[in-house]
């Protein structure tokens, strides 16, 4: 990690400036961490959110007292339908209720169904994702937003998520993520 300013930036993100503000992860994605988002991705394991919000909120300390809302990553409606709810907007409706700052879950739409992320390459994530996300209205215009996850793998999906915030108004943006993919 290389500092920039009095927060720590790592050295891929000093060299091609990420379309965030800020982003933070609550612990890493092995072991425990990845069991945890496992059982909340894929088995149900809908109580998890109430546990793991205080960890994110500590994560987001600095983010909250500018926070405007919170807007969770969304999925594409037909795997909402398969799985039967997004785990992101469990984290956030979780965290907001300890932070009182408003999710919004309909303003950030996935309109395109994309392809699972799991096992592509960087280049393939970053392509997957392309066009795959819009926001509806105008309510961002000026306002700070966390952008709420499970999993920060390469920043594929966050980025692009970003980037149609940044084009709607959004002032800054912060991420949180439950876990995030460390390179070794």
């Amino acid at each position: 990690m290389a500092f920039a300013s009095d927060q720590m930036s790592c050295v891929e993100c000093l060299a091609h400036p990420p379309a965030y503000d800020l982003g933070r992860s609550t612990f890493t994605y092995s072991d425990l961490g990845r069991d945890l988002v496992l059982r909340l991705k894929h088995s149900d394991a809908t109580y998890l959110p109430k546990c793991l919000a205080p960890w994110i909120k500590s994560a987001g300390q600095d983010f909250w007292p500018t926070a405007d809302y919170i807007v969770p990553v969304p999925l594409h409606r037909w795997r909402l339908l398969k799985r039967q709810y997004n785990q992101a907007t469990l984290l956030a409706r979780a965290v907001s209720d300890l932070v009182n700052v408003p999710v919004l879950t309909n303003v950030l739409v996935r309109r395109k169904a994309t392809e699972s992320q799991g096992h592509k390459s960087v280049k393939d994530r970053k392509k997957n994702v392309v066009d795959a996300f819009d926001v509806k209205g105008e309510i961002l215009k000026g306002r700070t937003i966390v952008l709420i996850d499970d999993v920060w793998t390469t920043g594929a999906t966050l980025n692009a998520c970003t980037k149609v915030l940044r084009k709607a108004g959004a002032h800054r943006i912060y991420l949180l993520t439950l876990a995030r993919v460390v390179k070794e």
